[in-house]
């Protein structure tokens, strides 16, 4: 008896937990979709990254279990974003700074990366859209991480459909 007990209530944590991740892998695509109709309205050069690009070539969506969305953009497009009206669609831009904290400032060279929420949701059950900022140099993109820059793509790989 006892074990039937066990097995009924792993049923239904299993249920409740693929019904939970269905709505959250979801959200995660509708938030990622929104964030990039966005910046293509407003002709903002940007291109996938991490996992949103992984998931994108291996699944041709967003990666079930992932957390969140990655885009990228040259340093050039960072005011042009900032200023964008997220709210249209209930969204929220954060900076954020290489200690992973949320600031305030207005100069870009402290900040690591653009994060956008939904706003009508407590942090969209924490699906969020990274947007990172790259350097253009010699080239190649340099893409802003934590401590020194370490992603480095040529120009004409990042941009082969321009």
């Amino acid at each position: 008896m006892d074990i039937l007990i066990i097995l009924v209530g792993i049923l239904i944590f299993y249920l409740l937990y693929c019904c939970c991740m269905r709505k959250i892998h979801k959200n995660l695509r509708n938030l990622l979709r929104k964030t990039l109709i966005t910046l293509n309205e407003s002709d903002i050069n940007y291109w996938l990254t991490y996992g949103s690009l992984l998931g994108l070539y291996r699944e041709n969506d967003v990666i079930k279990g992932d957390n969140d969305g990655d885009v990228c953009i040259p340093i050039s497009e960072y005011n042009k974003v900032l200023s964008l009206n997220w709210r249209k669609d209930n969204l929220k831009i954060y900076k954020m700074g290489f200690t992973q904290q949320y600031i305030e400032t207005s100069d870009p060279d402290e900040v690591m990366l653009l994060r956008v929420f939904k706003i009508d949701k407590i942090f969209y059950l924490d699906k969020h859209v990274d947007i990172y900022l790259a350097d253009l140099k010699n080239n190649q993109f340099s893409i802003r991480t934590k401590g020194d820059y370490c992603y480095k793509l040529n120009r004409d790989d990042v941009y082969p459909l321009v």
